[in-house]
């Protein structure tokens, strides 16, 4: 099916949700320069898939599970499926394993020196701050992303922490450099107003 705009939005029609999923694991849909892929984040192959052969990451905002419910902590109870893994379910070791193979995968489509954003809620800042550093070294930045509605289906602030992939060699040679790379830009609290 394709999807055309109506001159007043109002008009426009969204197809019913299939009974059947269209989309299943494996598969990676090409939207223009985008590609968005449907499978398992630890697989390493697959996310070669998704970006390329032969193309590395520059940059990438990672939203893991935090190992929560979702029911009854980021939605009313119900209202939303819990996912697949890292629901609640692990322990610590599991969890910091999990986020090992999930943030290590990421690295290794990654340049040299490209930028992960790692999404994580203040209960699990410390798994994702140990996994970090064993996977990427020094952490670049914590930002605290501060949202306007606590109702929405996110806690009412998430965390994250900025890691680069592996230091750059120019960033060791020119401190200058390595000093504006390393700055508190973007501020580390970033608030943002969402539509209630």
């Amino acid at each position: 099916m394709i999807l055309t705009s109506a001159v007043d939005p109002d008009d426009e029609v969204i197809p019913p949700v299939p009974a059947t999923p269209r989309t299943k694991l494996g598969d990676i849909w090409i939207l223009g320069d985008h590609r968005v892929g449907c499978g398992d984040g630890r697989d390493g192959e697959f996310l070669q898939r998704v970006i390329g052969q032969g193309a590395r990451v520059d940059a990438a905002f990672l939203d893991p599970p935090y190992n929560v419910r979702i029911g009854g902590h980021a939605v009313s109870a119900g209202s939303h499926r819990e996912f697949a893994m890292a629901s609640g379910e692990m322990s610590e070791a599991e969890f910091r394993s999990f986020l090992s193979d999930t943030l290590g995968a990421a690295a290794r489509v990654s340049r040299d020196g490209a930028v992960h954003f790692i999404c994580m809620d203040w209960r699990h800042m410390d798994d994702v701050s140990a996994v970090g550093r064993t996977v990427y070294g020094e952490r670049l930045n914590l930002c605290i992303w501060n949202k306007s509605n606590a109702g929405s289906a996110f806690e009412p602030s998430c965390s994250w922490c900025s890691y680069t992939t592996r230091p750059l060699p120019s960033l060791q040679r020119n401190p200058s450099l390595a000093r504006t790379h390393r700055s508190s830009e973007p501020e580390p609290l970033w608030n943002v107003v969402l539509p209630s």
